[in-house]
């Protein structure tokens, strides 16, 4: 699956913060549920 975000580019640095520490707090998200059912 691919896809494509329009990204203005002013505001370039902080849009890759944002989904950076989106991604981020995702995949933490995720590996916390798995280590809390071991």
């Amino acid at each position: 699956m691919e896809t494509f975000v329009k990204i203005p580019q002013i505001d370039l640095p902080r849009y890759i913060n944002e989904m950076i520490e989106t991604i981020h707090n995702r995949d933490f998200d995720e590996f916390s549920s798995l280590k809390r059912t071991i």
